[in-house]
C-alpha cells in the first residue's frame, strides 16, 4: 500500500483485446555451487534472451455506476487535494478519488494516527485489494465491495486503511459521466465498440477500465553475445 506515493505499507469479460504487447526480457540461467563437469556445462550454456507475448483483455470496472453514486467519491483529485480535505477531520473518515498513477484506477485518502494517508487499490484477477499480490489481504470483486470491508475497524490491521467515516462530495457530476456509468453497466469494454457513437465518445466510455493478463506465449530465444 502507498500513497499515491503513501506512508502506510499496503466482471467477468470477454473482450480479447486485438492488440498484444511485446516485451522483452531476460533470462539467466541459476549459479550452481558445484565442480567438474557439471559446472563446466551450465557456464557453457550462458544466458538467454527471451522474446514473449503478453495477451490481454481489457475489462470495464464492474460497479463504476455504484462508484459514481457513492458520496464518498469526489472524482479527479490530488493527494494534495485530498489532505487538505481531510485536515483535521477525526480519525477514519476517508474519501475516495481517480488514482494519480497511471496504472491505476483509484486511491483512498483517509486519515489515521494523526495523519493523512493514501493508499491505490490495485486488481489483480478481476479482484480489487490494496495488495492484490498478498493472499492474505482482504479483496473483493467490486471497489464498493472494498470499501465496505474497510468500514469494520475490526477488519482492519494496523497498516491497512480505515474507512469509517465517509467525507461527502460537495458537488453533483455532470450528467455526462453519470450517463457513462449507466452504459458501462450494460456492456462489455469490446461491446462499446459496436454502439453507434463517434469514436471520441467510445474512448469516454472505456476510460474507466483494466487490463487482466490471460496468457505469455513464447516467441523465440536467443543467446546473449558476450561483451
Amino acid at each position: 500500500m502507498s500513497g499515491d506515493s503513501s506512508a502506510v505499507p499496503q466482471a467477468t469479460c470477454d473482450s480479447e483485446e486485438d492488440t498484444t504487447t511485446l516485451c522483452l526480457q531476460s533470462r539467466r540461467q541459476k549459479q550452481r555451487q558445484v565442480s567438474g563437469d557439471s559446472h563446466a556445462h551450465v557456464s557453457r550454456q550462458g544466458a538467454w534472451k527471451v522474446h514473449t507475448q503478453i495477451d490481454y483483455i481489457h475489462c470495464l470496472v464492474p460497479d463504476l455506476l455504484q462508484i459514481t453514486g457513492n458520496p464518498c467519491y469526489w472524482g479527479v483529485m490530488d493527494r494534495y487535494e485530498a489532505e487538505a480535505l481531510l485536515e483535521g477531520k477525526p480519525e477514519g473518515t476517508f474519501l475516495l478519488r481517480d488514482s494519480a498513477q497511471e496504472d491505476y484506477l483509484f486511491s483512498v485518502s483517509f486519515r489515521r494516527y494523526n495523519r493523512s494517508l493514501h493508499a491505490r487499490i490495485e486488481q489483480w484477477n478481476h479482484n480489487f485489494s490494496f495488495d492484490a499480490h498478498d493472499p492474505c489481504v482482504f479483496h473483493s470483486s467490486t471497489v464498493t465491495g472494498l470499501l465496505e470491508h474497510y468500514k469494520d475497524p475490526s477488519s482492519c490491521m494496523f497498516f491497512e486503511p480505515l474507512l469509517t467515516i465517509s467525507l461527502n462530495r460537495t458537488f453533483p457530476f455532470s450528467l455526462q459521466y453519470i450517463c457513462r456509468a449507466v452504459i458501462c453497466r450494460c456492456t462489455t469494454y469490446d461491446g462499446i465498440d459496436g454502439l453507434p457513437l463517434p469514436s471520441m465518445l467510445q474512448d469516454f466510455l472505456k476510460e474507466y477500465h483494466y487490463k487482466q493478463k490471460v496468457r505469455v506465449r513464447w516467441l523465440e530465444r536467443e543467446p546473449v553475445k558476450a561483451k
